[in-house]
């Protein structure tokens, strides 16, 4: 559908070979033309300065931080030992080209040209683009027991709701897509829109952020087809895959409907590690998730109608998708972890409790809604963090509607969904003005929003090197907002018992444990059990002993957590047994080596 809207006067940045750049708001608007490497130099050239210092150096540092933190939370010494410019070094030249080895033609072409036009080096852009399949790499060796190769964190909380047809007020195809990855602060600050048009092949339009040009973390190409990974946690993993990045990528410059996709998807090399790739195909009304591991790829075409709990009746013309398998032989990939299966499940009800509550009335509008929703279906109540669609690590949010040949791109900071959404046109022209934006959720007037803006900084912060007080500082304040939410009082408890301050954790605890009636049983025990580690190291094993005995055998903990609460029930823990727990602000919860 063409904009009518009127092209801005002032001349706008060009870069050689017909890049365009303009603004809308703080949203960079940039067509790029030519070659796969013209393409990546014109944006490299445009938006140098905001590459620069940006999302490359960005993960670049993360990953030394984490590998940093790993080594001084392992339980293994040779672990600690090694230097961590060692692990670099491996890292550079063994297990990073292992993965780069499966990248595509064109792609390697586009970030030759990105590094080229912002004078950056190739190899750091090359890295960056299979960022979490590492992570995800070494998080499944963590689940395989071969020790904390990362600290484990959450970044995992993607949410796609689709509805088409009968289930929208004009018949129209609608998407709307939460991105929750590592970036709080960088990724929201600089985001893009990219118009590709290849002297070769579909023109396509990548949503992401400047220095991140491949088209496979938020796409839609000329045929209306999107596609949007979402990451999974799996014990199937191996660097000889192909990266997330690079299959979504393909897909979305060549797929012309879902079937393409599912034929690429399932023709080429296995996958790394864990991911779903949404797709959505307004031309032929469908959606799918093609949930991929090193194991293959299997297809999950809307809901399937079968009853299950995981995959209950939905109304016609309606999709959901968040971090879990929804295929029976991996959906015992959730028994790892009892917060994260939690999270996912507890956001994946509520995207379809939205769906059929408003069925055959949904508007564009209601989607940013159901992107910024709060509400808890475990606990029955909105709440400012729990498990709920809006998470503290969501860097962007969209809304598609394909067949009109639109989408609105939220603008501003984490969480993105919390933002007005600007409209863009999938064919407009460089420069044209902006028309018909979509207005932020309700929830942003809320009173506790302003306290869950600091649970964000901490949440972010504590993926760096913050100390502890400072963190407990923020969530202090998000606690004053919002004094009835247990979580803020059970993480300040968490990272009590990581400084050593024993009673203090104790009485934090406590007082998260009078407020967590109406949270989840796992919580519940959980808030328990580290209670009692607190107990205990003040001297008082035998008094928290039958806390943990019972904690071992209780089902609502998950395998990670009921193994330390059978070492603890044979012996007192130790300091040193908390190298290896990491109090996790999305979650809410200790995430625990296994």
């Amino acid at each position: 559908m063409s904009d009518a809207a009127r092209t801005i006067a002032a001349p706008l940045p060009t870069a050689a070979g017909g890049g365009v750049l303009h603004r809308r708001g703080t949203i960079a608007v940039v067509h790029l033309r030519g070659t796969a490497r013209e393409r990546g130099r014109q944006h490299g050239e445009l938006l140098r300065d905001e590459i620069r210092g940006g999302i490359v150096t960005y993960f670049c540092d993360v990953f030394r931080t984490r590998l940093r933190k790993a080594a001084e939370q392992s339980g293994k010494l040779v672990a600690r030992l090694i230097p961590l410019a060692v692990k670099e070094f491996y890292l550079a030249n063994f297990i990073f080209p292992r993965l780069i080895v499966h990248m595509p033609h064109e792609m390697r072409e586009e970030l030759a040209g990105l590094a080229e036009g912002a004078g950056i080096d190739v190899a750091e852009i090359a890295q960056t683009s299979v960022f979490a399949d590492l992570y995800l790499y070494f998080l499944g060796k963590n689940f395989q027991g071969m020790g904390k190769l990362l600290p484990d964190s959450a970044f995992d909380a993607c949410t796609s709701l689709a509805a088409w047809g009968p289930a929208t007020a004009d018949g129209s195809f609608l998407y709307a897509r939460n991105l929750d990855f590592f970036g709080v602060g960088i990724w929201d600050r600089r985001p893009a829109v990219f118009y590709h048009h290849p002297n070769q092949g579909m023109p396509y339009v990548s949503i992401a952020c400047a220095g991140v040009g491949p088209a496979g973390i938020t796409g839609i190409n000329q045929a209306g087809l999107t596609v949007a990974p979402q990451l999974k946690r799996t014990r199937a993993v191996s660097l000889d895959g192909l990266p997330m990045l690079y299959l979504a990528t393909e897909i979305v410059r060549r797929a012309e409907s879902l079937d393409d996709a599912v034929r690429l998807a399932q023709e080429g090399p296995k996958p790394a590690v864990g991911f779903s790739l949404v797709i959505t195909d307004a031309r032929h009304r469908t959606a799918a998730a093609l949930e991929c591991s090193h194991d293959g790829v299997l297809v999950r075409r809307r809901a399937t109608g079968n009853g299950g709990w995981n995959d209950p009746d939905l109304p016609a013309g309606t999709f959901v998708q968040t971090n879990h398998y929804t295929t029976a032989h991996r959906e015992k990939e959730l028994d790892i972890n009892a917060a994260i299966r939690a999270h996912t499940l507890g956001r994946y009800r509520r995207a379809q409790d939205l769906l059929r509550r408003d069925h055959g009335r949904i508007t564009p509008q209601d989607m940013v809604e159901y992107l910024a929703d709060h509400f808890d279906p475990f606990a029955g109540r909105e709440r400012s963090i729990g498990n709920i669609i809006v998470q503290p690590c969501n860097i962007s949010a969209v809304v598609f509607r394909p067949d009109a040949g639109e989408f609105w791109v939220a603008e501003g900071d984490t969480p993105a969904s919390h933002s007005r959404y600007r409209r863009f046109a999938l064919d407009e022209a460089p420069g044209v003005e902006e028309t018909h934006s979509l207005d932020p959720p309700r929830w942003v007037d809320e009173p506790r929003f302003a306290g869950y803006r600091d649970y964000v900084r901490a949440y972010a912060d504590n993926l760096g090197d913050a100390d502890p007080e400072s963190l407990i500082a923020l969530v202090a304040r998000a606690r004053a907002c919002d004094p009835e939410e247990p979580i803020y009082a059970y993480i300040c408890g968490l990272l009590r018992l990581k400084q050593a301050r024993w009673a203090d954790a104790e009485q934090e605890l406590a007082a998260a444990g009078a407020l967590a009636g109406s949270d989840l049983p796992h919580r519940r025990a959980a808030i328990g059990l580290w209670a009692a580690v607190a107990r205990s190291l003040q001297g008082k094993w035998q008094e928290a002993r039958e806390t943990f005995a019972q904690a071992a055998g209780d089902e609502r903990l998950g395998s990670d957590v009921r193994g330390w609460a059978r070492t603890w029930a044979e012996r007192a823990p130790e300091a040193d047994d908390l190298r290896v727990m990491t109090p996790d602000l999305q979650y809410g919860d200790m995430m625990v080596s296994p």
